[in-house]
């Protein structure tokens, strides 16, 4: 079975190799070594997220994600992305890197019926 870790990866082209993460190396899968050992990748369910969508944490609440400044549509437009991913995809998965990585991406996905991985992208930050 193919894996989702590394076909993201491989997907973004980010190098294995870098100066800052050279003496990184999975424990787990010794092939992942470097920036590729700060990967992460989490089994989810996207039914999980219905209510709250799929971008919030897991003791995430949506009436204080709303009080704390998402607004209602953006919630709505989050809780509809993650129907449709729930619907349409199997085998969910988070995609993200350590916190050692201070900016990295972030895919929330899983498998079209094709064997396709589709998500969605974006970046975090850590200040």
């Amino acid at each position: 079975e193919e894996d989702p870790k590394k076909s993201c990866l491989k997907a973004l082209v980010f190098p294995k190799d870098s100066e800052e993460w050279q003496d990184n190396v999975d424990a787990n899968d010794p092939e992942c070594s470097g920036l590729w050992a700060l990967a992460t990748l989490e089994k989810v369910e996207w039914k999980d997220y219905l209510e709250k969508g799929f971008n919030a944490c897991e003791g995430d609440d949506p009436e204080t994600m709303v009080a704390e400044g998402l607004s209602s549509e953006e919630l709505e437009q989050y809780r509809k992305a993650t129907r449709i991913m729930n619907e349409k995809l199997e085998r969910h998965f988070i995609f993200n890197f350590t916190d050692d990585a201070q900016v990295a991406p972030i895919i929330w996905g899983g498998y079209a019926s094709d064997g396709c991985i589709v998500g969605i992208i974006s970046a975090r930050v850590w200040t």
